[in-house]
């Protein structure tokens, strides 16, 4: 398979994971992105979702790690090098790289500010990234300048959506308002100063794996323990095979899937503020779906050293006793 096909089926089969989740969403491919390209398709995603969440999901394996300086990175218009792929789902973005040759291309930081104003609120990012942690710090300290930049114009937010739900015909509820960040969501692989693991055992985008597939890669994971030669008949082969599917209890997948379900909804549940358990497991089906299987992601990334960051953050979850009830599951 060319490299060119294979990048291809990467992004087919991540947008098809993602579909297994959110059937109803509107599913974006960008591959190869320059700076316009993802500024055209994110602002075209913003405008059709309206007031609904859109996802970016930024996989940056192969490209440079993020900068101290909140960039992370896509292409120039001359693009025979590497090969990166972008995937945006709702909006979505997965990347891979390739070497061809010996032709240059260059890479172009992308500032997570723009990403910000492209992309509106409310959304939620993905980071599958080494130093991932670095976006995620970026991000707030961004959004903390966008409200500060409005109080220093005069043109304090809060007083004006105040003036405007008492009055909706005063010219200060006329004014457009730039999106406020406080309702977005973030997830990533890994603290500021850590590197992802490199396990030819596992999935290089492990994260990404854990979030769209957790049942097949929470599975793998536990045959690669040594608590998994008490379970002899399990194999990565046999994984590969489950029948079944996610939303349908009635065949293997779905069973297991339901089980993941209500023990993830439980671990959540007995560590969460309602108001967050409520924002982030019953209100989204996606957001949901993806905070869940971030609590595996923490339990399996954290064995490879790994800390993967959420905002809003999550208290520890990674030891609770009902990983314990997850792993004899997977037995």
């Amino acid at each position: 398979m060319s490299p060119q096909k294979a990048l291809e089926t990467i992004g087919a089969n991540l947008q098809k994971q993602y579909e297994n989740w959110q059937p109803r969403a509107r599913y974006k491919q960008s591959l190869d992105p320059t700076v316009d390209e993802v500024k055209k398709l994110c602002t075209s995603l913003r405008r059709n979702a309206k007031e609904e969440r859109v996802l970016f999901h930024y996989n940056g394996h192969g490209v440079p790690r993020p900068t101290v300086n909140g960039e992370i990175w896509v292409f120039n218009k001359v693009r025979e090098t590497h090969t990166c792929r972008n995937i945006y789902t709702h909006t979505h973005t997965h990347t891979h790289t390739h070497t061809l040759k010996q032709n240059y291309t260059q890479y172009i930081p992308l500032s997570v500010y723009d990403l910000q104003t492209w992309m509106g609120s409310p959304s939620i990012f993905v980071y599958d990234c080494s130093n991932a942690g670095i976006i995620v710090k970026s991000f707030k300290q961004f959004a903390l300048q966008r409200e500060q930049e409005l109080e220093v114009g005069g043109r304090d937010i809060h007083c004006i959506r105040k003036v405007a739900a008492i009055n909706p015909n005063h010219p200060l509820a006329q004014m457009p308002l730039p999106p406020s960040m406080k309702n977005c969501i973030q997830l990533a692989a890994c603290e500021a100063s850590e590197l992802l693991p490199m396990n030819p055992d596992l999935p290089a985008d492990l994260f990404t794996s854990c979030l769209t597939t957790p049942i097949k890669i929470a599975l793998r994971w536990f045959c690669m323990q040594k608590s998994a030669k008490l379970v002899p008949g399990v194999t990565l082969d046999l994984i590969e095979k489950i029948p079944g599917r996610l939303n349908d209890r009635r065949t293997p997948l779905g069973e297991l899937n339901w089980i993941f379900t209500a023990i993830t909804d439980t671990i959540a549940w007995n560590v969460l503020p309602r108001d967050l358990f409520q924002k982030l497991f019953r209100q989204d089906l996606l957001v949901a779906s993806l905070f869940r299987n971030f609590l595996l992601a923490e339990r399996i990334m954290r064995s490879y050293n790994c800390t993967p960051v959420s905002s809003p953050r999550l208290p520890p979850t990674y030891m609770h006793a009902m990983c314990t009830v997850r792993s004899l599951q997977s037995s």
